[in-house]
Formats: C-alpha cells, structure tokens, sequence
C-alpha cells in the first residue's frame, strides 16, 4: 500500500505542478526555476505566460488605483505614470511572445524579472508619499484593491488559465496511463475534481493494476522526471548568461522609447 501512495503522490506531482508566484527577488529565484519545469510542455509555457499577464495586469490595475488617490491630494504622479508604463510595455511584451518559440522560457524568465523589479520600484516610489493619504483615502484605495480582484477582466482570464491547467493536466494522465483512466482525464478536463479528488482516483486507478504495470509506469513517470529537472537546469544555465546584461538594454530601450513617445 504504502508503494502505491508512493507511486500516486509522484504521478500527482507531474500533473498538478502548476502554481505561479511574482516574488520581489533579485536573481532567478526557486520559484522561477520550479515554474520553468512545465514549461517543456507547450500548454505548460502558455500557462506560464498567462499567469504572468495576469499578475502584471493586476499590479496595473492597482498601480492605476493608487495613482488616482494621489491626484486627488494634489500630489505629482508623473514619475509614478512613468513606471506604470513602463510596466504596461512589460505586458504587451508578454502578450506577443509565442510560447513554443525557442527562446519562450529565456524570454519568461527575463519579462517576469523586469515585471517584478518595476511593480517593486513602484512600491517603493509610491511609499514614500503614502502617509499624505488620511484614512478614508487609505480605506477607499483597499476597497478599489479588492474590486479589482473581482474585475471581469481578471475572472476572464483565470477562466482562460484553469481552462489551461485542466488541458495540461488532462494531457499528462493521458501521456500516463494512455487509455486505462478514460474516465478521470474527462473529469479533469470538465473540472469536476479538486486536486485531493485527483489523487484519490490516482490511487484507485493504480491499486487495480499489476505490479509489473505499477513498476513501468514509476520507470517512466521517474525517467521524466529527471528529463524535466535537467531540461530545466540547462536552459536556466543559459538563461543566466549575460542576464543582466539583457536585463540593462530592455530597460534602457524601453525608457528611451517613453521619452519619444512623450
């Protein structure tokens, strides 16, 4: 028994490590280089890329928000627009890329640091005139915070990414036990299941089959595995090199083109 909860949790891992995290790092962090593994799938890069559009149009959102409360104090916003446009340019970049291009996952990588380092530089630039704002402007900016978690144009694309996940999910318990679980990968693809219900049926399915079929699938589900974890590590090692580099003439390209443009 305990071999074939062994066996399920590693099947379950393959098919539901899909989460995405925008930290305030300053290299490329764990969580990137977990996130870069699916992304040897192509629905796994498209995730990917969705969920990174969807975090930098949140941080817009409300960047959008708390420039508002500050015109209505009277205070100068013009270097905080000018960051939130630079970071509307970083969205537009993640919106054009082509997630089964070769260089997707250098391109991720490198859009999800300049997203993360501009949000961060307007934090900060935003703190330093926060304490003008009294308590009912701080109360209406966190109301506004909130509406904008409930905004259509959030609930539409976390539509599009669970619709995604599903997809992908669906696709690696087909790649898994071909057409022994016809069943759960219908379920999964309609959303029927929560992830616990998953792992359950996971176990069901492989308690029923012989040992000898339980060992292949181990094989083959730990050989993968260890492709992604060096698929994954090659290309980061790649995309370290002249990342900062890079990282300094997107910005310098970007900054210059706002100042043609105004």
């Amino acid at each position: 028994m305990k071999r074939i909860t062994s066996l399920a949790l590693v099947v379950f891992l393959v098919i539901s490590a899909v989460s995405f995290v925008l930290a305030e790092e300053t290299t490329i962090d764990e969580a990137t280089q977990k996130e870069v593994k699916v992304m040897d799938y192509p629905l796994g890069a498209e995730i990917r890329l969705l969920q990174l559009e969807k975090s930098i149009s949140k941080n817009i959102a409300k960047g959008e928000a708390v420039i508002e409360a500050f015109e209505t104090i009277g205070e100068d916003t013009s270097e905080l627009q000018f960051i939130l446009n630079e970071l509307k340019t970083i969205k537009e970049e993640v919106q054009a890329l082509d997630s089964e291009s070769e260089t997707a996952v250098q391109d991720f990588v490198d859009l999800k640091k300049d997203a993360r380092d501009t949000i961060k530089n307007f934090r900060d630039t935003a703190n330093e005139i926060k304490s003008s704002l009294d308590d009912e402007t701080l109360q209406a900016l966190r109301e506004s915070f909130r509406e904008i978690n409930e905004d259509k144009e959030f609930t539409e694309i976390k539509e599009r990414i669970r619709n995604k996940i599903r997809q992908h999910n669906t696709e690696r318990i087909r790649a898994i036990f071909g057409e022994n679980a016809e069943q759960l990968k219908e379920q999964v693809q309609n959303g029927e299941l929560n992830k616990e219900q998953i792992r359950k049926r996971v176990r069901e399915i492989i308690s029923q089959m012989t040992q000898e079929e339980k060992q292949g699938i181990f094989n083959e589900v730990r050989e993968k595995n260890l492709i992604n974890e060096n698929t994954a590590k090659n290309i980061l090692e790649k995309v370290k090199e002249n990342f900062n580099e890079r990282m300094t003439e997107r910005n310098t390209n970007r900054r210059e083109n706002q100042k043609g443009d105004s």
